[in-house]
């Protein structure tokens, strides 16, 4: 029994070793300065796959090219002969020529604003690694092929330029740049997660310590970047007021890439196809003693099995929810925001409003230990009722919550009445905290209004598209204490959906994420996100149908009942940050299939005027 153990582990150790050395033979060629690689594993792998998924979706029918993808892409390319088909394939990508790995961007501002010389650097280079089973038979898909040393000089049929192709490994190199095959390559080296995303369909990996030689050098460039927003902005007085904001939101964004090229370690994009969908990915990881690397180290969160805690049990256009250590998120915030809010105090006192509304916000982070949200599918005629209406509900300590909110919307509407208005629609917003109570629970309200011309048609036109989206009495919305851990929301909705969601919100029960549809969804994305998201496209297309049929445009559109929604998540493992994306094959082949009878309908005059 021992050697037959023995035996079975030796099998599965040489087994593991054989497929990782298969994984790591096309990025053993790639250069190791390369600042991005593609790697694309088994190209008649991936290509079965499509195949399978185009016939699923009516697409091969469609589009004939979709009936074999990788064959109909060889043979445009010209590229048919001598590919090894059953290998895996890379692409990298360069510092331009003229830019070495430290140099800088051009120091003058470009001619259409476009910041300090972005628009006139040159793009990268880049080197394909094909896998071939005959190197000279590859080399004759060619015109004109003829050696020089090492490297083989061609010309490509697609657009006659000159491409040049050197014989790595198992790998037929190609650059239409001769100088990046004159040096033998000494691999990319995957490290942490990296590895086990390298066997995923299709890879992205950026590499972190060349964007950090090679990168736009923010620190040296700010300033520049700064003087040419603002030598762009107008010499008006409305445009100088919005100059302050603008700088702080451009110093946020790019202390944001500062941040995560100085202490990213790895940046990987993934693609995986499977007979269920389609799914994407995309994580960061940090250094683990950098700051960024603790913050996402201490977030945690929550179950999906009951993450939309809460919610109350009705259709949805789209649902999501929230959760991490409140005091973790708040800090991570603050280190973004506080440059921000200082900058703001600075900029006279029309900005300290902004300030106070960024700083209440942070407070109502600290206190949310979880929140959920979905917007709600109307049942209602459209212009009586809302076709945005939202619900939420947070866990936390709901009175404080009440509190910083109540800050947060007083700053806003003191905000509006200082700063720059549109002299069209000028908008205020009214906060009445106490106004109505519902079930025993006393709700805030927070009213947005526009000052339209009633004798404008084009203002009439507006009021009327507003009062169909967010119902008759316009943009605003209602919260409350439902109770010591539970405050809620609703946004466009009657007292009826207040009354709905003040009894889930204290029930606490999840009876979205237990449908089926959803779990299925869930299943294919990390298991305790900080957030997710679902979208309910069907929803979306079915209530799409009914509001034009209410306009004079019937379209017969059929789609069976609870199809699954898409799905996104971000979820943090030790010091790394990953967001996956889910596309189930049943939604897209039921939308496609009833799109185009719905267009066969209308095209035969079934569904009345086209």
């Amino acid at each position: 029994m021992k050697v037959r153990n023995r035996f079975m582990m030796s099998v599965a150790l040489l087994a593991l070793a054989l497929a990782s050395g298969a994984q790591a033979q096309v990025l053993d060629q790639v250069p190791s300065n390369a600042i991005a690689v593609v790697k694309i594993k088994n190209l008649n792998g991936l290509n079965a796959k499509m195949i399978k998924l185009a016939n699923a979706w009516g697409l091969d029918e469609m589009a004939p090219d979709f009936k074999d993808p990788l064959g109909s892409f060889l043979e445009k390319a010209h590229m048919s002969q001598g590919i090894n088909k059953d290998g895996d394939m890379a692409i990298a990508f360069f510092p331009a020529a003229d830019a070495g790995p430290a140099a800088a961007p051009a120091e003058a501002p470009g001619e259409n604003g476009g910041g300090p010389g972005l628009e006139n650097s040159p793009p990268p280079q880049v080197l394909g690694l094909v896998p071939v089973s005959d190197y000279s038979a590859f080399v004759g898909n060619f015109k004109d092929p003829h050696e020089d040393g090492e490297i083989t000089a061609a010309t490509n049929h697609q657009d006659g330029k000159p491409v040049f192709i050197a014989h790595w490994g198992d790998f037929a190199a190609i650059a239409d740049i001769k100088t990046l095959l004159q040096n033998k390559p000494s691999g990319f080296k995957l490290a942490g997660l990296a590895v086990q995303e390298a066997e995923k369909d299709i890879t992205v990996f950026a590499n972190m310590d060349q964007l950090r030689a090679f990168g736009f050098k923010l620190k040296e460039q700010r300033q520049k970047l700064l003087d040419a927003m603002a030598k762009n902005l107008g010499n008006d007085e409305a445009s100088k007021k919005l100059e302050p904001v603008l700088k702080a939101v451009v110093n946020m964004y790019m202390n944001a890439v500062q941040d995560f090229i100085e202490q990213g370690t790895n940046g990987v994009a993934s693609i995986q196809l499977s007979d269920a969908g389609i799914n994407t990915a995309a994580f960061a990881e940090f250094q683990p003693d950098s700051r960024l690397g603790k913050n996402f180290s201490q977030l945690r969160g929550k179950s999906v099995d009951s993450a939309l805690a809460g919610l109350p049990d009705k259709k949805y256009f789209a649902v999501g929810g929230y959760s991490a250590d409140g005091k973790v998120a708040q800090q991570m915030l603050s280190n973004l925001a506080d440059p921000v809010i200082a900058e703001l105090g600075q900029a006279g006192d029309q900005w300290k409003s902004l300030g106070d509304a960024i700083s209440a916000a942070k407070d109502v982070l600290g206190n949310t230990n979880s929140s959920s949200a979905g917007y709600v599918v109307p049942t209602g005629a459209p212009g009586q009722e809302a076709i945005l209406q939202t619900v939420a509900v947070s866990s936390g300590d709901a009175k404080a919550i009440r509190d910083s909110n109540r800050k947060m919307f007083t700053a806003f509407a003191d905000l509006l009445k200082s700063g720059p208005q549109s002299t069209n629609a000028p908008m205020t917003v009214d906060f009445k905290p106490d106004d109505k109570t519902v079930d025993g629970v006393t709700f805030d309200h927070l009213q947005s209004n526009l000052a339209m011309d009633p004798n404008d048609p084009k203002a009439a036109q507006a009021q009327q598209a507003i009062a169909l989206l967010y119902g008759p009495n316009g943009i605003g919305g209602y919260g409350g204490v439902a109770d010591d851990t539970h405050y809620i929301m609703v946004s466009g909705g009657n007292d009826q959906l207040l009354s709905d969601l003040i009894a889930s919100a204290k029930g606490g029960q999840d009876v979205i994420s237990s449908r089926a549809p959803v779990a299925m969804v869930a299943s294919h994305l990390s298991k305790n996100p900080v957030v997710f998201y679902y979208v309910f496209l069907d929803q979306i297309a079915t209530s799409a149908t009914k509001l034009a049929a209410n306009f004079g445009f019937p379209i017969k559109l059929n789609l069976p009942d609870n199809l699954p929604p898409i799905g996104f998540s971000a979820a943090t493992d030790g010091p790394s940050i990953r967001l996956e994306g889910f596309i189930p094959t049943e939604l897209v082949q039921n939308l496609i299939s009833a799109g185009l009878k719905a267009r066969q309908d209308m095209q035969a005059g079934n569904n009345g005027p086209q």
